[in-house]
Protein backbone atom coordinates (compact mmCIF):
# COMPACT_ATOMS: atom_id res chain seq x y z
CA UNK A 1 0.00 0.00 0.00
CA UNK A 2 1.42 3.18 -0.95
CA UNK A 3 0.71 6.67 0.77
CA UNK A 4 -1.91 7.74 -0.93
CA UNK A 5 -3.77 4.65 -0.26
CA UNK A 6 -2.82 4.81 3.12
CA UNK A 7 -4.23 8.37 3.39
CA UNK A 8 -7.43 7.62 2.05
CA UNK A 9 -8.07 4.28 3.73
CA UNK A 10 -8.73 6.37 6.68
CA UNK A 11 -11.11 8.84 8.03
CA UNK A 12 -8.80 10.28 10.42
CA UNK A 13 -5.97 10.74 7.97
CA UNK A 14 -8.32 12.47 5.52
CA UNK A 15 -9.51 14.87 8.09
CA UNK A 16 -5.75 15.37 8.94
CA UNK A 17 -4.84 15.94 5.11
CA UNK A 18 -8.03 19.07 5.01
CA UNK A 19 -6.56 20.39 8.56
CA UNK A 20 -3.17 20.53 6.98
CA UNK A 21 -4.58 22.34 4.09
CA UNK A 22 -6.56 25.05 5.97
CA UNK A 23 -3.58 25.29 8.00
CA UNK A 24 -1.87 26.49 5.77
CA UNK A 25 -4.12 28.57 3.88
CA UNK A 26 -4.33 30.39 7.70
CA UNK A 27 -1.06 30.68 7.25
CA UNK A 28 -0.56 32.34 3.99
CA UNK A 29 -3.57 34.87 5.52
CA UNK A 30 -1.29 35.83 8.69
CA UNK A 31 1.63 36.79 6.32
CA UNK A 32 -0.21 38.73 4.05
CA UNK A 33 -1.55 40.32 6.86
CA UNK A 34 1.20 40.90 8.51
CA UNK A 35 2.78 42.48 5.41
CA UNK A 36 -0.01 45.14 4.41
CA UNK A 37 -0.41 46.07 8.51
CA UNK A 38 2.20 49.21 9.27
CA UNK A 39 1.96 48.69 12.49
CA UNK A 40 5.19 46.63 13.82
CA UNK A 41 4.08 44.77 16.71
CA UNK A 42 0.64 43.95 14.75
CA UNK A 43 2.87 42.61 11.73
CA UNK A 44 4.92 40.48 14.07
CA UNK A 45 1.88 39.17 15.92
CA UNK A 46 0.36 38.00 12.42
CA UNK A 47 4.40 36.80 11.32
CA UNK A 48 4.09 34.93 14.87
CA UNK A 49 0.38 33.53 14.29
CA UNK A 50 1.46 32.53 10.74
CA UNK A 51 4.86 31.10 12.22
CA UNK A 52 2.70 28.64 14.77
CA UNK A 53 -0.05 27.42 12.22
CA UNK A 54 2.77 26.39 9.89
CA UNK A 55 4.61 24.78 12.55
CA UNK A 56 1.31 22.75 13.27
CA UNK A 57 0.92 21.58 9.47
CA UNK A 58 4.73 20.48 9.29
CA UNK A 59 3.72 18.88 12.44
CA UNK A 60 0.74 17.08 11.23
CA UNK A 61 2.77 15.92 8.30
CA UNK A 62 5.63 13.96 10.47
CA UNK A 63 3.06 12.73 12.21
CA UNK A 64 1.14 11.02 9.27
CA UNK A 65 4.69 10.04 7.79
CA UNK A 66 5.41 8.44 11.35
CA UNK A 67 1.78 6.34 11.07
CA UNK A 68 2.29 5.27 7.31
CA UNK A 69 5.91 3.59 8.78
CA UNK A 70 4.38 2.00 11.44
CA UNK A 71 1.87 0.83 9.49
CA UNK A 72 4.22 -0.44 7.02
CA UNK A 73 7.15 -2.06 9.47
CA UNK A 74 6.22 -1.45 12.84
CA UNK A 75 8.17 0.29 15.39
CA UNK A 76 10.98 1.03 13.89
CA UNK A 77 14.02 3.85 14.20
CA UNK A 78 12.45 5.50 11.36
CA UNK A 79 9.29 5.89 12.57
CA UNK A 80 10.70 7.16 16.08
CA UNK A 81 12.75 9.96 14.25
CA UNK A 82 9.63 10.78 12.28
CA UNK A 83 7.93 11.05 15.40
CA UNK A 84 10.53 13.60 17.22
CA UNK A 85 10.60 15.71 14.09
CA UNK A 86 6.87 16.27 14.50
CA UNK A 87 7.73 17.08 18.58
CA UNK A 88 10.96 19.20 17.61
CA UNK A 89 8.56 21.47 14.81
CA UNK A 90 5.41 21.67 17.32
CA UNK A 91 7.55 22.89 20.49
CA UNK A 92 8.84 25.23 18.31
CA UNK A 93 5.77 26.49 17.27
CA UNK A 94 4.81 26.27 20.80
CA UNK A 95 7.44 28.73 21.60
CA UNK A 96 6.88 31.05 18.89
CA UNK A 97 3.05 31.26 20.16
CA UNK A 98 4.19 32.18 23.72
CA UNK A 99 6.68 34.39 22.65
CA UNK A 100 3.85 36.29 20.90
CA UNK A 101 1.51 36.28 23.56
CA UNK A 102 3.90 37.23 26.16
CA UNK A 103 5.78 39.68 24.85
CA UNK A 104 2.92 41.36 22.70
CA UNK A 105 -0.24 40.83 24.15
CA UNK A 106 -0.28 40.04 27.77
CA UNK A 107 3.01 41.27 28.61
CA UNK A 108 4.16 38.77 30.95
CA UNK A 109 8.18 37.78 31.73
CA UNK A 110 8.37 35.27 29.70
CA UNK A 111 7.24 32.68 32.11
CA UNK A 112 6.46 30.47 29.40
CA UNK A 113 8.57 31.02 26.72
CA UNK A 114 10.95 29.53 29.53
CA UNK A 115 8.71 26.40 29.67
CA UNK A 116 8.20 25.95 25.86
CA UNK A 117 11.83 26.39 25.81
CA UNK A 118 12.53 23.10 27.78
CA UNK A 119 10.13 21.79 26.01
CA UNK A 120 12.16 22.35 22.40
CA UNK A 121 15.52 21.44 24.29
CA UNK A 122 13.84 17.83 25.32
CA UNK A 123 12.69 16.95 21.86
CA UNK A 124 15.82 18.13 20.21
CA UNK A 125 17.66 15.72 22.68
CA UNK A 126 15.05 13.15 21.81
CA UNK A 127 16.33 13.38 17.92
CA UNK A 128 19.60 12.29 18.40
CA UNK A 129 18.94 9.82 21.07
CA UNK A 130 16.30 7.89 20.26
CA UNK A 131 17.46 4.77 22.93
CA UNK A 132 15.79 7.33 25.81
CA UNK A 133 13.14 9.00 23.55
CA UNK A 134 10.49 7.63 26.72
CA UNK A 135 12.08 9.94 28.93
CA UNK A 136 12.78 12.81 26.87
CA UNK A 137 9.17 12.59 25.79
CA UNK A 138 7.78 12.85 29.50
CA UNK A 139 9.38 15.68 30.46
CA UNK A 140 8.75 17.63 26.99
CA UNK A 141 5.01 16.53 27.90
CA UNK A 142 4.72 17.98 31.20
CA UNK A 143 6.45 21.37 29.78
CA UNK A 144 4.28 21.45 27.06
CA UNK A 145 1.11 20.87 29.14
CA UNK A 146 2.40 23.77 31.23
CA UNK A 147 2.45 26.11 28.37
CA UNK A 148 -0.60 25.11 26.37
CA UNK A 149 -2.25 25.50 29.99
CA UNK A 150 -0.56 28.88 30.09
CA UNK A 151 -1.46 29.95 26.51
CA UNK A 152 -5.51 29.24 28.00
CA UNK A 153 -4.67 31.07 31.25
CA UNK A 154 -3.45 34.02 29.39
CA UNK A 155 -6.49 33.92 26.97
CA UNK A 156 -8.71 33.98 29.57
CA UNK A 157 -6.67 37.38 31.40
CA UNK A 158 -7.48 38.85 27.79
CA UNK A 159 -10.88 38.30 27.80
CA UNK A 160 -11.45 39.70 31.46
CA UNK A 161 -8.71 42.95 30.74
CA UNK A 162 -10.11 43.60 27.46
CA UNK A 163 -13.67 44.95 26.10
CA UNK A 164 -14.45 45.59 22.19
CA UNK A 165 -13.48 43.62 18.83
CA UNK A 166 -10.72 42.64 21.06
CA UNK A 167 -12.60 41.02 23.73
CA UNK A 168 -13.91 39.39 20.55
CA UNK A 169 -10.44 37.75 19.42
CA UNK A 170 -9.25 37.11 22.80
CA UNK A 171 -12.68 34.74 23.22
CA UNK A 172 -12.17 32.84 20.09
CA UNK A 173 -8.62 32.25 20.58
CA UNK A 174 -9.34 31.11 24.27
CA UNK A 175 -12.14 28.72 22.45
CA UNK A 176 -9.90 27.74 19.76
CA UNK A 177 -7.54 26.42 22.23
CA UNK A 178 -9.49 25.03 24.30
CA UNK A 179 -10.41 22.50 21.08
CA UNK A 180 -7.10 22.24 20.03
CA UNK A 181 -6.30 21.24 23.95
CA UNK A 182 -8.66 18.61 23.80
CA UNK A 183 -8.06 17.04 20.65
CA UNK A 184 -4.02 16.67 21.59
CA UNK A 185 -5.12 15.15 24.76
CA UNK A 186 -7.42 12.86 22.95
CA UNK A 187 -4.49 12.09 20.37
CA UNK A 188 -2.47 10.61 22.95
CA UNK A 189 -1.71 7.20 21.87
CA UNK A 190 -1.96 5.93 25.70
CA UNK A 191 -5.22 6.38 25.24
CA UNK A 192 -6.01 3.50 23.08
CA UNK A 193 -5.64 0.65 26.03
CA UNK A 194 -8.27 3.80 27.59
CA UNK A 195 -10.95 3.80 25.30
CA UNK A 196 -10.98 0.23 24.22
CA UNK A 197 -13.77 -0.88 21.60
CA UNK A 198 -14.68 3.36 21.24
CA UNK A 199 -11.06 4.12 20.42
CA UNK A 200 -12.23 4.68 16.65
CA UNK A 201 -14.51 7.05 17.88
CA UNK A 202 -11.26 9.24 19.78
CA UNK A 203 -9.20 8.87 16.65
CA UNK A 204 -11.90 10.72 14.99
CA UNK A 205 -13.24 12.96 17.31
CA UNK A 206 -9.08 13.96 18.26
CA UNK A 207 -8.85 15.83 14.35
CA UNK A 208 -11.83 17.00 14.39
CA UNK A 209 -11.40 18.60 17.38
CA UNK A 210 -8.28 20.33 16.48
CA UNK A 211 -9.78 21.29 12.85
CA UNK A 212 -12.47 23.00 14.56
CA UNK A 213 -10.51 25.04 17.26
CA UNK A 214 -8.06 26.08 14.45
CA UNK A 215 -10.45 27.67 12.65
CA UNK A 216 -12.04 29.55 15.09
CA UNK A 217 -8.78 30.54 15.99
CA UNK A 218 -8.28 31.52 12.37
CA UNK A 219 -10.85 33.22 11.28
CA UNK A 220 -11.26 35.30 15.08
CA UNK A 221 -7.67 36.70 14.52
CA UNK A 222 -7.96 37.61 11.48
CA UNK A 223 -10.99 39.33 11.02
Amino acid sequence: MNMIEFILGSPRNIIIIIMILILIVFCILFFYKGLKDDDNNIKKINYGYGIFIFGYALTRIFFLFSDYERFLNGLTNLHYMYVSIAYTISMFALLVISLVIERYLVKFKYIFVISSAIALLFSIISLFALEIQSITQIIMYIAAGIVLLGIIGMYIYLVIKLSGKYRRRALGALFGFLLIAIGLILDIRVLEDIFGTLDPVRQIVSPISMLIGFIIFGITQIE
